[in-house]
Formats: structure tokens, C-alpha cells, sequence
């Protein structure tokens, strides 16, 4: 179950990297060449696979400690936006940190819904 869960972060991570790519880009792309998206590209890929992936696995690890699966989903989601204002000091880039941080939980929550529907007709035998 640990090394499920560790997959379904990685696979959140990566796809986190891609949208807010992708987000970055619409936003700005009269502006932005192909090297500058790039470099976007490798800085959201470093932060998500390294600070991205650790606040998700902390936030997983406390959130599975609660007995409410609402509360457990709250937690998730309070601990993701505090983590994504670790820019607040950096005036426009918290907007970029924050957005990603919310991919990344929409993301795997999503991940986590399609793994538990799953698990459930694997369960039932369909």
C-alpha cells in the first residue's frame, strides 16, 4: 500500500509539472519564447519533485492519522496551501508556488478517487 501511494505521488507530481506548465504558458505566452518556457519547465520540475512531492507525503502521512475522511481531506488541503505560501515574501511568485500546490492536490486527489474506485471493483469482482 506504501509503495501505491508513493506512485500515485510521483504520477501527481509529474503531472502537476505539466499543467502548471501549461498554465504558465497561456498566461504568458505573447512574452515567453521556448527557451524561457524551458526554464519554467525545469524549476517547476525541481521544485514539485523535491519540496512538492515531501509536503504531499507529510500532509499524507498526517491526514492518515485522522478518523474523518472529511477532515482527513480538509487536512490535506490546508496543509498544500500553507505550503504552497512559502513564496509570500516573494510578491508575485507565491501566485506561481500557491497555483502549482493546488494542481498538485486537485491532481492527486483525483489519482487517489480513481485508486480507490479501483480497489472497490477489485473487491466486488467486475
Amino acid at each position: 500500500m506504501v509503495w501505491a501511494t508513493v506512485m500515485r505521488k510521483v504520477k501527481a507530481g509529474l503531472l502537476t509539472i505539466l499543467l502548471s506548465s501549461i498554465a504558465v504558458w497561456f498566461y504568458f505566452y505573447k512574452e515567453m519564447d521556448i527557451a524561457v518556457m524551458s526554464m519554467v519547465l525545469l524549476v517547476f520540475a525541481a521544485a514539485i519533485m523535491t519540496y512538492g512531492l515531501a509536503a504531499a507525503s507529510f500532509a499524507e502521512y498526517i491526514s492518515s492519522k485522522l478518523s474523518s475522511k472529511k477532515m482527513a481531506l480538509l487536512a490535506r488541503f490546508l496543509m498544500h496551501t500553507l505550503f504552497g505560501l512559502i513564496l509570500i515574501n516573494g510578491e508575485f511568485l507565491v501566485v506561481y508556488s500557491l497555483g502549482a500546490s493546488l494542481i498538485y492536490f486537485c491532481v492527486d486527489e483525483i489519482l487517489r478517487a480513481r485508486e480507490n474506485h479501483v480497489a472497490q471493483h477489485d473487491l466486488i469482482g467486475e
